[in-house]
């Protein structure tokens, strides 16, 4: 926000910065205020860093940052050698008058920056060192534009920020990991997401003005460009490849292929999900998903079945939004250990709830938690045993009553939604 203030410009230097500031106070100030809820009660149990002991491979390093690590270089190549090669070397020769401070000062920072990566490749940290050096190259071209006064310099030190801080995320990790971190896989996950972000905000800058450059034109093709096009273009179907054809094979292992689409509920229609206690038809989840988007006002509370990690359970929580007993439990007893009791508890009241053939047992669930539904489906009948969800049917005195499908209808579905109002 600072930065974006200062290359503004229409007002004085100090007025850029005192905007810059005030912007940055506003922002803190709303931030606070519209998460106070969550900063006043998360409780965080993986508090501060350690050493880490793992490092990123450099050519996986290349793989996953592919398109952006050919862009960033390539914008560099055409930087130094197209518009800088002249305005470097006014830059860095020892003017007559004596004061070649300025000289030494270029050429000792360079040595410095190659005994520093020497150093880090020595000990281990191939990739932090290749960061390095992307860093140092792409902060000097960018200072050396603007010192130049090349067209367009003072913005493009946006995105020469942009790559300095991914490539300080990405070698952070290598060196740091939070603790607790299971093998540093969270630490790697969130932070080269943040990476991923900025490197490909830059990159698509730089692909800009490679193209106002003129240099992705078929016109006067020589051998060097030639390839490089030819690089660009296999390296970015490749990365296009894995969204199409990754997803789908991830899918295929669970699903029935049934097409493409962006409604993320359109492929219940013709679904059939594979699970351990065999086939379920995704559409009567789907009709009766529906049925609760469209008739249920405000957050009532649910009570659905469990299944194994990543498999097909909490599916009407998490397409309905309505708070369930039990969601995603794992995550929860995994990262936040002073709670793995009660998040432990819940789970096994759920399965006593569905397992128990005693109608005081679900009573007894349902009043403790506040449950309004009770979602009983194809999932459920196929995990619980007939006997604990037969007592659903005899609990109307209790105030379970079966509201979908609604009784008398003719609606062929083994989905039943029973709402529970508590007698007195």
């Amino acid at each position: 926000i600072v930065g974006g203030h200062l290359l503004a410009h229409d007002r004085a230097f100090i007025v850029r910065l005192v905007a810059g500031v005030i912007s940055i106070v506003f922002v803190a100030a709303v931030g606070q205020v519209v998460y106070l809820p969550f900063h006043a009660n998360f409780v965080l149990f993986n508090d501060g860093v350690i050493r880490s002991l793992f490092r990123t491979d450099l050519l996986q390093f290349f793989a996953i940052h592919s398109i952006f690590l050919l862009l960033i270089v390539s914008w560099l190549v055409f930087t130094w050698r197209e518009r800088l090669t002249s305005a470097l070397s006014v830059i860095t020769r020892a003017p007559v008058s004596g004061t070649g401070f300025r000289g030494w000062v270029w050429q000792v920072a360079l040595v410095l920056v190659a005994a520093v990566v020497a150093a880090l490749s020595l000990i281990g940290f191939v990739t932090v060192a290749f960061t390095a050096v992307i860093s140092v190259a792409v902060l000097g071209a960018g200072l050396a534009a603007r010192r130049a006064a090349l067209p367009g310099s003072r913005y493009s030190l946006v995105a020469v920020a942009m790559v300095v801080m991914a490539m300080a995320l990405t070698a952070g990790v290598d060196v740091f990991t939070v603790k607790d971190d299971i093998d540093r896989m969270n630490t790697v996950f969130k932070f080269y997401l943040q990476a991923w972000v900025l490197l490909a905000m830059a990159s698509a800058y730089f692909l800009w003005v490679l193209a106002d450059a003129g240099k992705l034109s078929p016109a006067n093709l020589r051998a060097g460009r030639g390839l490089w096009l030819g690089v660009l273009a296999v390296v970015a179907v490749g990365v296009m490849v894995y969204p199409v054809l990754g997803t789908r094979d991830r899918n295929a292992s669970k699903f029935e292929y049934n097409g493409l689409a962006l409604d993320g509920m359109a492929y219940m229609e013709t679904a059939v999900y594979r699970d351990a206690e065999g086939p379920l038809t995704l559409k009567y989840d789907l009709d009766a998903i529906r049925w609760l988007q469209e008739s249920v006002d405000g957050s009532p509370i649910i009570i659905e079945g469990l299944s194994d990690q990543y498999r097909w359970g909490n599916r009407i929580s998490v397409y309905t939004g309505l708070p369930a007993v039990i969601g995603w439990d794992w995550h929860q007893r995994q990262q936040r250990t002073k709670y793995a009791y009660d998040v432990t508890t819940r789970r096994r009241e759920v399965v006593r709830f569905y397992e128990s053939p005693l109608p005081s047992v679900a009573i007894e669930v349902l009043d403790k938690y506040g449950v309004r539904y009770v979602y009983v489906g194809e999932m459920e009948r196929a995990k619980y045993p007939a006997t604990g969800l037969l007592k659903f049917e005899q609990m109307a005195p209790d105030g379970l009553v079966q509201v979908y499908p609604t009784p008398g209808s003719d609606l062929d579905t083994p989905v039943v939604i029973y709402e529970y109002t508590p007698r007195d």
